[in-house]
Parts: structure tokens; sequence; C-alpha cells
């Protein structure tokens, strides 16, 4: 009886925290949602165009922070046939904003409770609509949040949803989580404590006028109070404590695992190169700052960092004071590791890239103002996509999107190569011995055709190797394969999708040679 009683309980406990939890509905992804929205509000995208405008033309200046532009009234929204009337609707983003001219397409804003107070859709008072700008893949926020998520960091949900304004189908979006008081209290437990937005900020001390500390940070919450004695006092700390003291009010672990994600993710935009796109939460029960990461639509840009960020270190005290400590830095390599092993890796995500490419495929090719072709979205999982872009009003530059499924695989070898110059072991990727008196030579040999499907051809100046002993192991250190070769055609018909290493051991009853290589299967 006193077991059924606790079974009833936790059952009842869990159905509870069900019912309590928010976005439930709309951050499911088994389907691609519908949003209508409707307005009779006259030349509603002109005023929403303007009111974002000057909110630009003040960002950041000490006059009207960027995004406080004020909503237009949405008489009635339909979420999934949901009904929720008298909503505020606006024009959000920087770059996504200005950078989509003269795509309708622009990032917006749904709040629930601008107009009726306490209003909410799902728990929710408010709801993000990214739109994937500069993502042929329409997958960089999603696959992001669900990497940090699955990292166990605080991270957004994301889904889709196919939006119409006044019954005309305007785009397809991502829907992004906001961060707030629901948020907060579904992380930590507690929404009481200071949030702050980052503008851009190195997390320098500025000294103790709070005025100096609104050019780069937004306070979000407990703004009546105009206390900013605890972000004063963390920056103070970092400029002049070690790490090991720092770690007492900021959660340093939480920190450097949003960090090894950036790096992975190539995500400049973020803390490491331009100081701006997160959070910090003051928790009131850990008494510590809490690091949350946000905006991923840069992310999986085609350019590749130092592990150890040589460039950042001088500009960002946080990063300085981590690397500087041999404990800490090992904790950023171990998290490094660790998510390039685990979970930024083809056995982890590719049937979530295929799965999500599959829901979304039908909306992409309706999309009236997408940036991309259904073609070019479609060739981007696989293959790079070269564009020229704006990257500031009148500047023009050339723009690469890696495919997503090569920049995963890349990205590993990339880590692994750079671990290997810090004299870190992250996997043992070869563990066959070498004599002796072998050359170790990575130069010599051809893998062809690379990446493949089928087959790999191993081709030297003096033509094919048929007499070699071959070892292909995955990047996680598993020996695949250990065997005699013969035949220069190499079958891989049964290998999964990702990178691989192969080791050759030429000539193997007589002295000779060791080849060292990688290759890419892609299906």
């Amino acid at each position: 009886m006193k077991k059924l009683l606790l079974l009833l309980f936790l059952t009842l406990s869990t159905i509870s925290l069900l019912l309590a939890q928010s976005g439930v509905n709309i951050f499911n992804n088994s389907s691609v949602h519908t949003i209508k929205m409707y307005t009779s509000f006259p030349n509603f995208w002109d005023t929403m165009s303007v009111r974002y405008n000057e909110s630009i033309d003040f960002g950041g200046g000490g006059g009207m922070p960027l995004g406080s532009n004020d909503p237009i009234l949405f008489d009635s929204i339909l979420i999934d046939g949901n009904r929720v009337d008298s909503c505020g609707v606006k024009q959000k983003g920087f770059y996504s904003n200005w950078g989509a001219d003269p795509s309708l397409k622009k990032p917006l804003k749904i709040e629930f409770n601008e107009f009726v107070r306490g209003q909410r859709y799902d728990g929710l008072k408010e709801i993000n609509l990214a739109n994937a700008f500069q993502d042929p893949t329409m997958m960089h926020d999603h696959l992001s949040y669900k990497i940090l998520r699955d990292f166990n960091l605080p991270a957004s949900r994301t889904s889709y949803a196919n939006v119409y304004i006044n019954d005309d189908l305007w785009s397809l979006y991502v829907l992004v989580e906001q961060v707030g008081p629901k948020f907060l209290d579904e992380h930590f437990g507690d929404n009481n404590g200071n949030l702050y937005k980052t503008i851009s900020t190195d997390l320098r001390y500025l000294g103790t006028s709070i005025s100096a500390y609104e050019e780069e940070f937004e306070k979000k919450s407990n703004e009546s109070a105009n206390d900013w004695s605890d972000l004063i006092d963390l920056t103070k700390t970092i400029r002049d404590k070690p790490a090991d003291s720092i770690h007492k009010i900021i959660n340093l672990d939480g920190f450097l695992k949003t960090l090894a994600v950036d790096v992975s993710l190539n995500n400049w935009d973020s803390y490491f190169e331009h100081g701006r796109n997160f959070y910090l939460y003051n928790d009131t029960i850990t008494k510590k700052f809490q690091w949350i990461p946000w905006d991923y639509n840069l992310a999986f840009a085609d350019q590749d960092y130092e592990i150890l960020l040589p460039d950042s270190r001088g500009r960002k005290p946080l990063i300085n004071k981590c690397f500087n400590n041999p404990d800490w830095k090992k904790k950023y390599f171990d998290y490094l590791c660790d998510v390039n092993s685990n979970i930024m890796t083809l056995d982890h995500i590719e049937d979530f890239i295929d799965d999500t490419k599959t829901l979304i495929s039908t909306s992409v090719a309706n999309d009236p103002n997408g940036f991309y072709t259904y073609n070019q979205f479609d060739s981007s999982i696989v293959y790079n996509l070269s564009e020229a872009v704006e990257i500031f009003p009148g500047t023009w530059d050339t723009f690469i999107t890696k495919g997503l499924k090569p920049f995963i695989v890349d990205k590993q070898v990339f880590i692994l190569d750079q671990f290997s110059l810090e004299f870190y072991t992250c996997v043992d990727t070869i563990n066959t011995s070498i004599p002796d008196n072998y050359i170790v030579s990575n130069n010599m040999i051809s893998i062809l055709p690379n990446p493949s499907a089928d087959y790999i051809q191993f081709i030297t100046l003096d033509g094919p190797i048929a007499d070699a002993q071959m070892q292909i192991i995955s990047m996680n250190g598993t020996t695949i394969r250990n065997e005699k070769i013969t035949n220069n055609i190499i079958d891989i018909s049964t290998l999964s999708n990702g990178m691989y290493m192969v080791q050759l051991i030429i000539n193997p009853e007589a002295s000779g040679q060791i080849f060292k290589g990688k290759f890419l299967v892609l299906h």
C-alpha cells in the first residue's frame, strides 16, 4: 500500500511538473507550427520598420536601448488554431534585421502581454521569431541550441512555424524561447535575481558608476531597484582575483562549457570575439552568476579559431584568467573533448539534422520571402555555399557557408589537431605500435575519392597500394577495421557517415613506411 501511495504521489508530481512547464506545445517539433497574425493597424509594416530603425539609431548610445521599440497592436493571433487576442508584434535583431534588406523576412517578437496584462500563451509572455539570416540550412540556431542543451547548459528551446500576416504567407521562421522569468524559474528554480543582457562587453571593471555599465549591458529584471552592485563586483573580481576566487561568484564551469561550444561552432558573434550574445543571471540560490548563451544564427562560420584564442585573451580578462590557471585550462580542454567526441558528432546529431530537413523541406520550398532557393537549402546540408553579402551598409564581401555535415566532421579533426599542439590527449586515435625503423609520412599518399560514399583508394606517385596493413579508426578512438589489404579498392559502404582516421603499414613483412590520413564518409 505504501509503495502504491508513493507511486501515485510521484505520478501526480510528474504530471504537475509537466503542466507547470511552459512552452510544451509551441516547442514541440513533431510538426511545423502555424502562426496566423491579424492586424487592422494602417501601414503596419512601415510603422513597425520606422519604430525599429529609431531603436537602431539610439541603441547602445545612452538613449533608447536596441529592442525597446514599441510593438504594433495585432487584433488576434492564432497559433495552431488557438486564439490569443490583443498581442504586440515588433521587429527585433540587429545584423539579421538591417542585413536582411530588402527582404520582408525580418526577425520578429510576439508579446502576448503587451496590451493585456498577465496574458500568456502556453505559459509564455513572449516568443522570438528568428529569420535564419545567412543560414541556407535553416538549422544554425536550431542545431546550436540542441547541442547546448545536450551539453547540459541552460539554453533556449526552438521549433519552426509558417507565419501568416492577414492571411498572407509571410515566411518560415525559427521559434526561439525567450530568456525571462519563466526560463529562469524552470532552469534555476528562482527568478528573483538580477538578469543582465549584454550589448557588447569584455567584462572589464569600469569603476563604480552605473552609467558606464549601461553602455555594455541591459538590466532585464529588478529594474526599479536599479542596483548594479553585483555586476560591478563581478567585473572587479575578474580583474583582481585568480580563477579559483572568480569561481566563487560565477559558475566558471558553465562559462567554459559554453566557450567550448562557441569555439567548436566557430560562433564568433559571442563573448570570445565580439563580447555579446549572452545573459548573466545572479542566481539567488547558488549565490553565483550563471552564464546563459544566446543568439546562434551566425554560428557555423567559415573560420576556425585556435582553441586557446590568442587574439581574444588580451581583450577578454575572464578567458585569460581561466587559461592562465592549469586546472581551469584543463577543464576547458576536457569540455572541448567531451562536446566534440560525444555531442557534436554525426553519430549523435545526424538523425536530428535529417529529421529536421524532412520536417521543414516543404515549408522552405513554399517560403515566399526566403533568403535561399530550395536547391540551395537542399545542397547546403552537405556542400559549401558561396555568396556575396553586405557585411556593413555599402560594404560587400564573399560569404561562405560550409556544408553542415562536413563542418561537423572537419571540426572534430581541427580540434584534435589543435590538441596535439598542446600535448593534450582527447582520444587514443592510433593504437598500432610503430617499428623504430619506419618513417611516418602524412603526405606521400592520397585517399580518393574523399569524401566518398562507397569506396576509397590509396594512391601514390608510383601507383596504387596493394600490400599494406590497414587500420580504420573512428574519431572517438574505436578501431573499426584492422586488416591486410591486397586490393586497392576499399569498400566503405557499411561505414556510417562521419570522419575516420586510417593508418597504413606499407610492406608489413619488411621495414617500410607508416601513412596516417583521414577520410570523410557521406552517403
